[in-house]
């Protein structure tokens, strides 16, 4: 199609410019070859951006399907996070239903045979506006010695990490400080927890 349109002009452009001077028909010629060397060169770069337009729709084609499927991941970890807070909230129901706790400082830790002592003073955890950090703690003036097996699982937080709650064995609590929650039965220490304190 694009020959015999080239062709037509230039049979009309040679027709209207007469044939008597050769010059002419050179002059003519050479810029009818120029002519469709540019528009070689035309259809070449149009061809090129077709087919750069084409690989880019079906490239975010692509990542529309990947952003799909993010988009699906991120709903189903938030629906995990909600279920684990839920389950969170479960489990600290249910072992405040069968464990009293309290929240206390805990100065020192020594291990005694199949024991650990721990000098703790007992202290709760008070919100306060004009704290600088919100809070205060209200402590018993009195020291007191707490006697743990060594079977009792305690979670203290990971301080070199991210803060997390690390089951650590009972002798790894020895050395240690810091502010923990102590769930008790029957008058007997079963759970040991650190606490944030910002």
């Amino acid at each position: 199609m694009r020959v015999v349109s080239v062709t037509a002009i230039a049979v009309l452009l040679f027709l209207l410019g007469g044939c008597s001077d050769e010059g002419a028909t050179n002059d003519f010629k050479d810029r009818f070859d120029e002519l469709e060397e540019r528009l070689d060169v035309l259809e070449e770069t149009t061809q090129e951006q077709q087919e750069t337009i084409h690989r880019q729709a079906e490239l975010l084609q692509s990542k529309d399907a990947d952003i799909e499927e993010l988009q699906g991941m991120i709903r189903r970890l938030e629906h995990i996070s909600e279920s684990a807070d839920i389950n969170s909230s479960i489990l600290m129901d249910l072992i405040h239903e069968i464990t009293d706790s309290r929240t206390a400082l805990v100065h020192e830790v020594n291990l005694i045979g199949d024991e650990l002592e721990l000098k703790v003073t007992y202290a709760d955890f008070v919100p306060d506006p004009d704290a600088p950090n919100g809070f205060h703690l209200d402590e018993e003036e009195t020291p007191t010695k707490l006697k743990v097996s060594k079977d009792v699982p305690v979670y203290w937080l990971d301080w070199a990490g991210d803060l997390r709650p690390m089951r650590i064995e009972t002798e790894e609590l020895v050395g240690k400080a810091g502010f923990a929650e102590f769930y008790e039965r029957d008058g007997e220490v079963v759970f040991i927890f650190e606490r944030y304190l910002p």
